[in-house]
């Protein structure tokens, strides 16, 4: 018996078919915001940047303290903290620069048409 009031997510599932949720990432550039644009490339910018800045430092500095095996493995876990909490720190700076920035442009959406005058 396959019973569709049962299921625990119909309502969730009904919510993504209607487009309710995700609403953002289904619009194209193009009708976004100009501030929510620039937002939208800082937040990315600095998720790419931090993550590679994790992966090349931690990488290198996580390696040698491995290799040359006269620290504790707490030592390294306490290395690699430090590391993703540095690397968290450039992200909320790259994000907060791209806050102020976006400050600098309107929140308002786009005209899709030409403008009507009413009258």
């Amino acid at each position: 018996m396959n019973d569709i009031s049962n299921d625990p997510f119909r309502e969730l599932r009904l919510a993504l078919d209607a487009g309710a949720l995700d609403y953002e990432q289904q619009l194209p550039d193009s009708m976004r915001t100009p501030a929510r644009r620039v937002r939208r490339a800082f937040m990315r910018l600095g998720q790419l940047i931090s993550v590679a800045a994790f992966v090349v430092i931690g990488g290198d500095v996580l390696f040698e303290q491995w290799i040359a095996g006269h620290v504790s493995p707490f030592f390294i876990f306490g290395t690699a903290c430090l590391i993703a909490a540095a690397c968290t720190a450039l992200f909320a700076v790259i994000a907060m620069l791209g806050l102020v920035t976006s400050s600098a442009f309107s929140d308002e959406p786009p005209r899709v048409g030409p403008r009507q005058l009413k009258g």
